[in-house]
C-alpha cells in the first residue's frame, strides 16, 4: 500500500477513530462518529473542524491540511478536505449522516 489512496484510507482511519480506542496511541483519532450526534451548535461544528484539521496533520505524509464541514438541515454533516503532501495536494469529501 502506498501513494495517494493508502494516504486517505489511514486520514479516514484516523477521523473515524475514537480517542483512545489504541491504548498505545491514547491521541489518535478524532471521533467523528461519537460525535455526530451531538453537534448542535456552530460553536460544536468549529470545534470538530479544529481536531479533525488537527489529527489530519498528525498523519504521517500530511504538510498540511484544511478541512470544511457545512451542516445541512437535513442532518447530513458533509466534510470536506483539502491535504497537501511532499507530492502534491488531493481533496477529498465524505459525507456523513440521515438523510
Amino acid at each position: 500500500h502506498k501513494g495517494i489512496e493508502y494516504l486517505k484510507k489511514r486520514i479516514f482511519r484516523r477521523i473515524e477513530t475514537a480517542a483512545g480506542q489504541f491504548f498505545h496511541l491514547p491521541d489518535y483519532g478524532a471521533g467523528l462518529p461519537l460525535k455526530l450526534k451531538k453537534l448542535g451548535t456552530s460553536a460544536e461544528v468549529r470545534s470538530l473542524r479544529f481536531e479533525i484539521e488537527r489529527q489530519v496533520k498528525l498523519e504521517d505524509g500530511v504538510e498540511d491540511a484544511r478541512v470544511t464541514l457545512k451542516q445541512e438541515n437535513t442532518g447530513i454533516l458533509k466534510i470536506s478536505l483539502q491535504v497537501k503532501t511532499k507530492i502534491g495536494v488531493f481533496e477529498t469529501s465524505l459525507q456523513l449522516g440521515e438523510e
